[in-house]
């Protein structure tokens, strides 16, 4: 997912409205997720390094 307040300062720096904005978000949002879905690999499976002794811990309780 992409975080729309990341994306608003983007565009407004780029000179949109807050209004043109708002209204192309859904679309800007469902384009940048169709285009990670084809290039991005699939992370399933994977996790960060530190986060297994976290889990270990959080099992346990």
């Amino acid at each position: 997912m992409l975080d729309p307040d990341i994306l608003t300062s983007m565009l407004e720096r780029a000179g949109a409205s807050r209004e043109r904005i708002h209204t192309a978000m859904p679309e800007i949002i469902e384009a940048a997720e169709r285009h990670y879905l084809r290039v991005c690999p699939a992370l399933k499976g994977t996790h960060c390094p530190a986060v297994e002794p976290v889990l270990d811990r959080l099992s346990r309780r």
